[in-house]
């Protein structure tokens, strides 16, 4: 546990002070998750909401403002009703691998010699 810990102090660390330049307004958890959804496709909502660390009414909201801005899709599952997963729209795809390389640059900037 006390790893865990650890890595995620440093994850913090590595990111503090990035803030990308967006063609719309968005906070942290909303560029963290659609970034998550670029990397890790078609997962289970809560599968999502545990990583990015929310618990379930607020992480709906979260879900709720990004389809209200178009970035993502909920998809309902075609074999069991009750499940949906969150799928990125081509708005939020492009948007979220502009907030990539502009991260890659940030990294870059911050950790070079």
């Amino acid at each position: 546990m006390k790893d865990i810990t650890i890595l995620r102090k440093f994850e913090h660390e590595v990111h503090k002070g990035f803030k990308p330049t967006l063609p719309v307004k968005l906070n942290q958890k909303e560029v963290e998750l659609l970034v998550l959804l670029e990397n890790k496709p078609e997962r289970p909502m809560h599968w999502y909401g545990h990583h990015v660390r929310l618990e379930k009414g607020s992480f709906t909201y979260l879900v709720d403002l990004l389809e209200a801005k178009e970035l993502i899709t909920r998809v309902q599952d075609d074999e069991d009703k009750r499940k949906r997963s969150l799928s990125l729209s081509d708005k939020g795809k492009e948007l979220s691998l502009d907030i990539q390389a502009q991260h890659h640059i940030y990294i870059d900037n911050r950790y070079s010699c």
